[in-house]
């Protein structure tokens, strides 16, 4: 009879450890994440979570291609979608039930006299359970689940930054290859000016001095251009680090930053905040913490253990079953104190929510007031300003040519020419930069800049 119960036991011992092993086995399997709420991209992961390899781009490069370089590769994404399957993982652990336990147990045996042998040995299994009283186990499943979905909306977060930096970087290194152009065709200019400037002194209708004027102006452009290649290549490089590459290897950023469009009415952008990540989590945020706080209040009554068993008494072969019930009696701790912090969390996020909505609508109205004020600057410096200076610097050149005017005067109007263009040439990346910011928040506007090529 020794030898059938002790065999039962291991039997028992060994089912209950194998349906563990099955347990942390399933636990470990990757889970698919629902649809309707922000979601991590699968082809940008593998199941270990490492990045797969990107291949340089060699030649002109978009900026689609360059967005869709740095989403896949991106390492801060990345790493946001492995947290959103981490707590996919964590939701389905907190819907998990408590594990039974197994209690085997031996008496009056290896001692003296009639109990140096097992024959009044008395042998007991007990199988206990604890049941979660209160609705805990439902309320942690929900608590996880809303903390799945804030973890969604950060990587949506982060996702709507790495678009962002790669837009901004792309806009600096079109605004770079731009600034490189304008002081190349300054490079041609001061050359052709120097040659006119030499005829006339060789002519002896100038002064040396204005030759020597000629040539210091014409260094200090060719300056300015070595100055402008080297902030091209800090520009590229900038870019290639979005998509996680120490190099820039492409050609060119091919796109037109004078194409802009007329922003929209303020009140059909607007409403775009409601999608904004930000301001989308605040409702999961105030969610979880009441249902952290209806937890809290649950966990006032103790979890009931219940156990039952069976005994089996050698001297006599009697056997007979046991059963026990236990609850703590909550009079001393009633978890009052984690009822007040859960309290105080809530209202915490509360006036935390308000506080971002605040800070998110004020800054949305910030980037809009600089799109509409960027994208009149660029209108008015292209139609007024910029015709201006041309037709001043053409004149002024005629003169000089005619004899009529100095040298000094031709390099006051071409660095005022030189000066326009690069006013032109910011507010282009003002206004760029502030669609970006806008769409950033409130999602894409009518009409995508910068995608038709120079």
């Amino acid at each position: 009879m020794f030898r059938v119960t002790t065999v039962g036991i291991f039997l028992v011992v060994a089912v209950f450890l194998c349906g563990c092993s099955t347990g942390r086995m399933n636990a470990a399997r990757p889970v698919a994440i629902e649809p309707g709420r922000p979601v991590v991209d699968g082809s940008t992961v593998s199941r270990r979570g490492a990045m797969r390899p990107q291949q340089d781009p060699r030649g002109n490069i978009s900026v689609d291609q360059a967005i869709a370089l740095a989403l896949a590769a991106n390492p801060g994404l990345a790493a946001a979608s492995l947290a959103v399957q981490a707590a996919e993982a964590n939701l389905l652990q907190q819907g998990l039930l408590p594990n039974p336990e197994l209690e085997a147990e031996i008496e009056e045996f290896g001692g003296t006299g009639e109990f140096k042998s097992f024959d009044v040995a008395e042998y007991t299994v007990i199988v206990g359970q604890e049941i979660p009283l209160g609705g805990a186990r439902g309320k942690r499943s929900r608590i996880a689940a809303l903390g799945r979905d804030l973890v969604a909306w950060e990587h949506e977060r982060i996702r709507r930054e790495v678009i962002a930096d790669a837009r901004i970087a792309f806009i600096d290194v079109l605004a770079t290859q731009k600034d490189l152009a304008l002081v190349a065709q300054l490079v041609a200019l001061a050359e052709e000016l120097r040659a006119t400037v030499q005829k006339r002194v060789t002519a002896g209708a100038a002064a040396n001095v204005e030759q020597l004027k000629a040539a210091v102006e014409l260094s200090a452009i060719r300056n300015q251009r070595k100055r402008a290649d080297r902030t091209l290549e800090t520009a590229r490089e900038k870019l290639a680090i979005t998509w996680g590459s120490s190099s820039a290897r492409f050609a060119r950023a091919t796109g037109n930053l004078e194409q802009i469009s007329p922003p929209p009415k303020r009140q059909q952008v607007v409403g775009g905040l409601s999608a904004n990540p930000d301001l989308a989590c605040l409702p999961a945020a105030i969610d979880q913490r009441n249902a952290e706080l209806e937890l809290e209040r649950a966990r006032r009554f103790a979890s009931l253990q219940v156990a039952g068993g069976w005994k089996w008494v050698s001297e006599t072969e009697d056997q007979s079953f046991i059963a026990s019930v236990a609850l703590p009696l909550p009079i001393f701790d009633r978890n009052q104190g984690g009822i007040r912090r859960a309290a105080f969390e809530l209202e915490r996020t509360r006036q935390e929510a308000k506080a971002k909505r605040v800070a998110t609508v004020t800054a949305f109205a910030r980037a809009y007031r600089d799109l509409v004020s960027s994208h009149r600057e660029a209108l008015s410096l292209k139609r007024e300003l910029l015709p201006i200076a041309r037709e001043s610097f053409d004149a002024t050149t005629r003169a000089f040519r005619d004899g009529r005017l100095p040298y000094i005067d031709v390099l006051d109007a071409q660095r005022t020419l030189f000066e326009a263009h690069r006013e032109y040439g910011l507010a282009l990346v003002r206004y760029h930069k502030a669609v970006v910011d806008v769409e950033r928040m409130a999602g894409h506007l009518s009409g995508t800049p910068i995608q038709k090529s120079d």
